[in-house]
Formats: C-alpha cells, sequence, structure tokens
C-alpha cells in the first residue's frame, strides 16, 4: 500500500518552502511516499476502528 506522510525536510528545503508560501500567500503540505502494508483487522477490531474514527473525525489506517 502506498501512502503519503509529512516530508522530512532538511532545513534548506524548509527555507524553499517558506519562501513560496511567502510569495504566494498560500499554505503548502509537502508529503513524501510511504509504503507500508495494511494490517489484517478481525472483524471487531474493524468495527472498533470504525467507532474511533467517527469519534474523531479522521481516517485511520491500521498498519504492519
Amino acid at each position: 500500500m502506498e501512502l503519503y506522510t509529512y516530508a522530512r525536510l532538511t532545513p534548506k528545503q524548509l527555507d524553499k518552502v517558506k519562501a513560496f508560501e511567502d510569495k504566494t500567500g498560500k499554505q503548502i503540505l509537502i508529503l513524501g511516499k510511504a509504503s507500508m502494508e495494511a494490517a489484517d483487522l478481525s472483524a471487531q477490531d474493524l468495527e472498533a476502528l470504525q467507532v474511533l474514527e467517527t469519534e474523531l473525525g479522521l481516517i485511520g489506517v491500521a498498519i504492519k
């Protein structure tokens, strides 16, 4: 499974992002690929994850 997470930027890269944001007036999220394998969930665990997602108002992804 291929997901994207916040990229770890060097100080120089972060400076470039900030310069772009200052120039455009827009905030930017810089993401990087993160290859991971989905975890197998039992029906009970899947239901509990869905309850958690509803409570948080967010999406959860179970990985190995």
